[in-house]
C-alpha cells in the first residue's frame, strides 16, 4: 500500500495533477483507489476536498504541532491539579468532614524523616500489589540506588502475578544509567514505553491508590487512597500508553547518532520525496555520498523506508 501510494503522491507533485488524475495514469486497480485515498489523507497529504497533494513537511509540521499542543495541554492540566493537590493538603484536609473516619490522603515532605516514611509507604503498597502497578516517569537526575530499589520492587510485583506498566519520556535514554535501568526492568518483565512529554511523575497500585509528585517546597510526595482519584490518574496513564513507543522505536536522540545539519537537511528533503539525486544537487555532494548517508539514517531510526524515515525523524523533533 506504501509504495503504490507514494508513486501516485509523487506524481500528483510532479505533474500537478488530482489524486483521480494521477491514480487513472498510474493504472491503479479501482478497487485499491479508497484505500489509497484514505490512506493519503490519514497521513495528511492529500487535501480531502480539493483532492490535491499536500507539502509532507507540511503535514508533518502540522501532525507535530497538533501533537505538542495537545501535550502542553495535558501537562498544564496536570501541573493545576498539582497546585490544587498541594493546597487541598496545606490547608484543608486536616478539617474533620461529616461521617468521614479518616482522611484519605497523606502527604510527605522532604526532610529525612518523612523520606523514610515515603519510602516505607512506597514499599508496603508495593508488597500489597495483587494486580497492577501504572507509573509514570519524567526527566530527574536519578540516584542510582533508587533505581536498585525500584527494579527490587518489579520483582516481588511480578512474582505476585502483578502487571507493571511504566511511562518514562523519551529524553531519559540520553542518560546510559536510565537505559540501562530500563532494559534491566524490562528483561524483569516489565512493560516499558517512552512518550515526548510525561507531565508528572506518579504510581498507581491495583487502581486503588495512587502515590503523586508534591507541589511546592513542602510537599515531596502524596498518597491518596480510593478509586475516586486512582482510577482516573490510571485512565491519564491508560491513554498515554497507548500513544508511546517500545524502547527499541525510539534512538537516543539526535545527538547521541551524530545528527549534522547535512543529515538534517537530507531528512527534510526525504520527507519532501525527494530523490538521491536531487538531494545531492542540492547539497553539492555526490550521489554516492547521499545514497550512504540515507541508509544510515533509515537504519539509526529502524524505518521501513525512506519517508517513513522523514516521518519518524519530525515526530521524534530532529527536524527542529
Amino acid at each position: 500500500m506504501e509504495t503504490l501510494a507514494k508513486r501516485v503522491y509523487e506524481r500528483m507533485r510532479a505533474k500537478g495533477e488530482g489524486f483521480g488524475e494521477a491514480a487513472t495514469a498510474l493504472g491503479v486497480a479501482p478497487e485499491r483507489v479508497p484505500g489509497l485515498r484514505r490512506h493519503l489523507s490519514e497521513l495528511g497529504l492529500l487535501d480531502p476536498a480539493a483532492e490535491i497533494a499536500v507539502d509532507a513537511l507540511a503535514a508533518l509540521r502540522r501532525l507535530t504541532d497538533e501533537g505538542d499542543g495537545q501535550l502542553a495541554a495535558l501537562a498544564e492540566l496536570m501541573a493545576a491539579r498539582q497546585r490544587v493537590t498541594g493546597a487541598l493538603l496545606r490547608s484543608f484536609v486536616d478539617v474533620a468532614s461529616p461521617g468521614r473516619a479518616e482522611i484519605p490522603a497523606e502527604a510527605y515532605g522532604h526532610d529525612p524523616r518523612d523520606r523514610e516514611r515515603l519510602r516505607a509507604a512506597v514499599g508496603e503498597l508495593a508488597r500489597g500489589v495483587r494486580g497492577e502497578v501504572l507509573e509514570m516517569q519524567p526527566p530527574a537526575a536519578w540516584d542510582p540506588a533508587v533505581l536498585e530499589s525500584a527494579r527490587s520492587h518489579d520483582a516481588a510485583q511480578l512474582a505476585a502475578g502483578a502487571r507493571v506498566r511504566v511511562l518514562f519520556v523519551q529524553s531519559s535514554l540520553l542518560d546510559p544509567h536510565v537505559r540501562e535501568h530500563l532494559r534491566l526492568r524490562a528483561e524483569l518483565g516489565v512493560e516499558v514505553r517512552l512518550t515526548p512529554v510525561v507531565a508528572t511523575r506518579m504510581l498507581v497500585f491495583d487502581r486503588r491508590v495512587a502515590v503523586l509528585e508534591g507541589a511546592g517546597d513542602d510537599v515531596r510526595a502524596v498518597i491518596v487512597r480510593g478509586e475516586h482519584v486512582a482510577v482516573p490518574l490510571a485512565a491519564l496513564h491508560d491513554h498515554l500508553w497507548t500513544g508511546a513507543s517500545s524502547v527499541t522505536d525510539v534512538p537516543r536522540g539526535a545527538q547521541d547518532a551524530q545528527l549534522s545539519e547535512q543529515r538534517r537537511a537530507v531528512l527534510r528533503m526525504l520527507a519532501e520525496g525527494a530523490k538521491d539525486d536531487t538531494i545531492a544537487r542540492a547539497l553539492g555532494v555526490s550521489t554516492r555520498t547521499v545514497t550512504r548517508v540515507v541508509g544510515e539514517l533509515v537504519a539509526t531510526l529502524e524505518a521501513g523506508s525512506r519517508f517513513q524515515a522523514g516521518v519518524r525523524a519530525a515526530r521524534l523533533g530532529w527536524l527542529d
